[in-house]
């Protein structure tokens, strides 16, 4: 099976899983929004960013656990669980985000997160 066949067959599987939230997440705007995505890294696969770092990373920026959440997660706690605000806040930070990749690399944006975990208490 090619990858995309795979992927959106454990899509319509577990929807939930990958989109977050459950039943309701079965939205056909998760899943053109992905395709989309997914043609475009394919066409220009050494103009992207990984994104392998990217939970860690803003976990290190907003100084907090990321714990189970995933980076676009803690945007949206970090500006009250609004989405729009989180959208905005996306593209605040991934400027930052795209040059501390191209100059730290993976292992800087780890070095950054373990400092940064280290000053949060561990009751917090």
């Amino acid at each position: 099976m090619k990858p995309l066949d795979e992927l959106l067959k454990r899509f319509h599987e577990h929807p939930g899983f990958y989109f977050g939230g459950g039943e309701e997440r079965r939205s056909i705007y998760y899943i053109s929004a992905f395709v989309m995505g997914f043609g475009m890294g394919k066409e220009f696969p050494d103009g992207l960013v990984p994104f392998s770092h990217f939970t860690r990373w803003v976990a290190a920026q907003y100084g907090v656990w990321d714990g189970p959440n995933d980076g676009f997660s803690l945007m949206v706690q970090h500006v009250g669980g609004d989405e729009r605000l989180a959208f905005d806040e996306f593209f605040r930070l991934y400027p930052a985000y795209a040059q501390d990749m191209r100059e730290l690399g993976p292992d800087g944006v780890h070095e950054r997160y373990a400092q940064a975990m280290a000053k949060i208490p561990e009751d917090a």
